[in-house]
């Protein structure tokens, strides 16, 4: 049996709500209608013929087929943009390890030489993976300058997918590439008696302009954290568009900055934690491949908390009425006698 949690619905195809716009449309073509009308009555000049010609028919059953007219279009609009609830789960006891994605949200991720930018593309490498590690916990750190902690770690699928899809350069104010903190920070949002269970997953371009690299991945191996670190970007790199200016990012000389990918630190952390580098290529096919190695850690026993995990569409909720409405209104004369 379906239950609605009580939380905020969301919509799969938002953008058809144009769609909207045609209701006042149609309703403005029947207005004209109607004006057609009396100005023909007027031209006949007759009240007597016009009232022969026109005794059968019925403007409250015309009023009536458009509006129910207009009410079966507006529910197949809504079905087209299919209102949606996230569907609670059984708070069942499943096999997992906690996960934290230490997502890198600096400007230098908005460059373009991965298509369609850094960031887009890591922001879509991270849902796949989340959508792979539906028996795991996940928790979402954005960072850049500092570190901040997005998501704490959470069995619900939908909610993780919901904070990585906002994720953008404008969540953290202070700008830079800041590691150590991303990944102290992760760790912290983890259970720190643990000794293993635990990974975190580093997706930057790898310009990290602070220190201690070797300080804190000795922190992580410590604790057991098994560290994967994805690099995303290209040797040669790029310009950094500002969406503000709409121009490329300039240094204090007026010289056009080019960003470009450092593996080094990240293949360093990477090492450090008994963990794997990888560059970022295929999405899907890299999120399958961290999907398996985190499969294949040890596990422990982690309660689903009802998790959201699916959603339930209401589509058909709107699209049968709609349906209805639509045969009924076939039915309804425009004449004040009803059809035998």
């Amino acid at each position: 049996m379906h239950t609605v949690p009580a939380i905020m619905i969301s919509f799969e195809h938002i953008t058809f709500a144009w769609l909207f716009l045609l209701i006042p449309v149609l309703l403005l073509l029947f207005l004209l209608d109607i004006r057609r009308k009396e100005k023909v009555k007027k031209e006949i000049g007759d009240p007597v013929m016009v009232g022969q010609l026109t005794k059968n028919y019925s403007p409250q059953r015309a009023r009536l087929r458009v509006a129910l007219f207009l009410i079966a279009i507006a529910c197949c609009i809504v079905a087209i943009i299919n209102p949606r609830f996230p569907e609670k789960g059984n708070a069942e006891t499943m096999q997992g390890i906690d996960v934290m994605i230490a997502l890198d949200v600096s400007n230098s991720m908005l460059c373009q030489d991965v298509k369609p930018s850094r960031l887009d593309r890591a922001k879509q490498l991270a849902i796949l993976l989340t959508e792979k590690l539906d028996n795991n916990r996940v928790g979402l750190v954005l960072f850049a300058g500092q570190a901040f902690l997005q998501m704490p770690l959470t069995p619900d699928i939908v909610q993780a997918k919901m904070y990585i899809s906002n994720a953008s350069v404008d969540a953290v104010p202070v700008q830079g590439t800041d590691f150590y903190d991303a990944l102290e920070l992760s760790a912290k949002s983890m259970d720190t008696k643990e000794k293993k269970y635990k990974a975190i997953i580093l997706i930057s371009d790898g310009e990290d302009h602070e220190k201690q690299i070797s300080e804190i991945a000795q922190q992580l191996n410590d604790q057991g954290i098994i560290t994967y670190t994805i690099g995303i970007g290209t040797p040669t790199g790029g310009p950094i568009p500002d969406p503000v200016t709409n121009t490329m990012k300039t240094d204090k000389n007026g010289q056009t900055i080019i960003t470009t990918l450092q593996p080094q630190s990240l293949e360093e952390i990477a090492h450090a934690t008994n963990g794997k580098f990888m560059m970022l290529e295929n999405p899907d096919a890299d999120a399958r491949t961290i999907a398996q190695a985190l499969n294949n850690m040890d596990k422990k026993a982690i309660t689903g908390a009802g998790g959201y995990k699916s959603y339930f569409s209401l589509y058909s909720f709107f699209l049968v009425p709609a349906l209805l409405l639509l045969v009924i209104t076939l039915f309804i004369p425009e004449t004040k006698k009803w059809p035998a």
